[in-house]
């Protein structure tokens, strides 16, 4: 991509990004929820220790590979993408195997995570270029 070259992003990619955005957000709000519930005094317990960690991480790639999308970034979008999705399975399996129960909240986020790194390296994966 040369500076002054319009950039031709398919519009699936710009919302995907857009989706990230918004899972960015959502994982960073759960992440301060858990910090504020530390500093406020709670007993601290491993479990708010990962919801803090996860969150902060999750929150991070999302909005990361949703500026990798934008900037149609190989490193960014494609492989912290990739990534990304992989966690947010991971995380629900994590979840699944703490006793949490199987609710539309996790269906949804191993659909996202799946469908991230499944369309990053498949439907869009000749988009993305070096920096």
């Amino acid at each position: 991509m040369n500076p002054g070259e319009p950039i031709s992003r398919p519009l699936g990619l710009t919302l995907l990004a857009l989706a990230n955005f918004v899972v960015g957000g959502a994982f960073g709000i759960i992440a301060l929820l858990a910090f504020f519930q530390l500093v406020g005094g709670d007993a601290v317990s491993g479990s708010l220790v990962t919801v803090l960690v996860s969150g902060m991480v999750l929150a991070t790639g999302a909005v990361a590979s949703g500026l990798g999308y934008l900037r149609l970034s190989t490193f960014l979008g494609k492989t912290i993408g990739t990534v990304f999705g992989l966690l947010v399975v991971v995380y629900v399996i994590y979840g699944l195997a703490m006793g949490q129960p199987l609710n539309v909240v996790y269906v949804i986020m191993v659909l996202f995570g799946i469908g991230n790194t499944s369309l990053v390296n498949t439907v869009y994966k000749d988009v993305f270029s070096a920096e």
